[in-house]
């Protein structure tokens, strides 16, 4: 069953992830060989950002209360590990309400704990007329997240979203994909000074009943990729056979 809205205010709830930035973390610590196992890889060096996906929602629903008249409520909920600075800066930028779900139950490879300790909360603040998701996130990537919390909640689900719709049709849950220059603004000194004072609130996640059974990682190996260049000769008719044998091959043994 879905949740009716409570007023006539609009309220919406933005899903994200802070994560540790991979990019930076040198390829010497993920060799191929030997394999380490992946609670044994150390990126705690590395610096904390938004992860790609959910920084687009977060602008998106920014963008989508400027442009439309009426009341429009913003929270900002992520889910086991947080980061302080990440999580205040939303309210730099305009965010209403900024939530941090905790767990004592590592959920990094647990979509399932994941979208069930979100669907808890959502059921206990009595609903959302919109959930907003990036589409995956952080070194499980499962992308199974924002499916699961619209099944748990019965919600109708739009997935790979490049904007979020006006008039708006709620409750949903809509997942934002590739999105063109949805990069979270910069807030002004001011504003940062501001949220400075502001609390993050702090919300024991409700353990799961029952969790679905789900794989449980061992190691992490960097795939060694061999970069090769051959120029197809003959015809454009040559070569495109050429190219097309080539393509079935490799895809074959992908």
């Amino acid at each position: 069953m879905g949740h009716a809205r409570r007023s006539e205010i609009i309220r919406i709830l933005v899903c994200f992830k802070i994560v540790n930035d991979t990019d930076l973390v040198p390829a010497r610590d993920w060799p191929a060989d030997p394999v380490r196992r992946f609670d044994e890889i150390d990126i705690s060096f590395a610096p904390r950002k938004y992860a790609a996906f959910d920084e687009s929602a977060l602008e998106l629903a920014l963008r989508y209360r400027e442009r439309n008249d009426g009341d429009i409520s913003l929270t900002a909920l992520t889910f086991g590990d947080a980061d302080s600075r990440l999580c205040k800066n939303l309210y730099a930028v305009g965010f209403d309400r900024v939530v941090h779900l905790t767990s004592d139950i590592p959920a990094e490879f647990s979509p399932s704990l994941t979208a069930s300790a979100i669907a808890d909360f959502v059921r206990n603040e009595g609903g959302y007329d919109l959930i907003l998701t990036g589409q995956r996130a952080g070194r499980g990537d499962s992308g199974k997240v924002p499916l699961m919390i619209a099944e748990y909640l019965s919600l109708a689900l739009h997935a790979n979203i490049a904007d979020i719709p006006f008039p708006l049709p709620t409750p949903m849950v809509a997942v934002v994909g590739n999105t063109a220059d949805a990069y979270l603004r910069i807030p002004t000194l001011k504003e940062k000074l501001e949220a400075k004072a502001r609390v993050v609130e702090q919300i024991a996640a409700t353990a799961p009943e029952s969790r679905e059974r789900e794989a449980t990682p061992i190691s992490f190996r960097k795939r060694k990729r061999d970069k090769t260049c051959s120029y197809p000769e003959g015809s454009i008719g040559e070569q495109a056979d050429a190219i097309t044998a080539f393509l079935r091959e490799n895809l074959e043994h992908a």
